[in-house]
């Protein structure tokens, strides 16, 4: 089978059908994080219709010729399984808040909520949500593998915001990451700076 008939199309248009992960707003979905003559990295902010968002890491490294710059190597990492510091730091080391990444400010925050609220007995993915550590597991693309990250709950703040300590055990290396319940006592957890 060809991929032009994997493809849904309408008018014209194509796609990989509303669940598959990808860049949906090619304005706002990316970040250039990094840019020389040598190389660029640049990440981009791929949805899903549950909403979730992962993040792609692409690097691109150039070559000057007699026409200008040009691609000599491309090279993506997709950032859905994220099982050490590094990766971590290069998916979410320039922050999280305003971002693509931010649920609370992407515009998906209550989508999710909703989703959430109605799917909250059917399946991990979204009872997940509905606990700090869990939630910042599921929405940050950790891995489930304990022996690669570990979660520990640390303070839990005036304003209910907790902090959740993620391990990567294996490196000695731990992360803080603050969740906050935006949508009251009864919703989801989502993660913010």
């Amino acid at each position: 089978m060809k991929n032009e008939e994997l493809l849904s199309g309408e008018e014209g248009n194509y796609g990989f059908g509303w669940s598959s992960p990808w860049p949906w707003d090619a304005q706002k979905d990316y970040r250039i994080i990094e840019c020389t003559q040598q190389e660029t990295v640049i990440l981009y902010y791929a949805w899903t219709s549950d909403p979730h968002v992962t993040v792609w890491q692409e690097c691109l490294a150039w070559q000057l010729e007699d026409q200008g710059y040009q691609v000599a190597d491309s090279t993506m990492f997709y950032k859905d399984n994220l099982s050490d510091s590094d990766s971590f730091v290069a998916a979410y080391g320039g922050g999280i808040n305003n971002t693509p990444m931010d649920y609370l400010t992407n515009g998906m925050g209550e989508a999710l909520q909703e989703n959430a609220l109605r799917n909250r007995s059917d399946g991990r993915y979204y009872q997940s949500l509905f606990t700090p550590q869990s939630a910042a597991r599921t929405l940050l693309n950790l891995s489930e593998d304990e022996t690669k990250v570990s979660m520990r709950t640390g303070s839990v703040e005036k304003d209910g915001s907790v902090t959740v300590l993620i391990d990567f055990p294996e490196e000695a290396v731990s992360v803080e990451v603050n969740m906050i319940q935006p949508y009251g006592e009864e919703g989801i957890w989502i993660p913010q700076n």
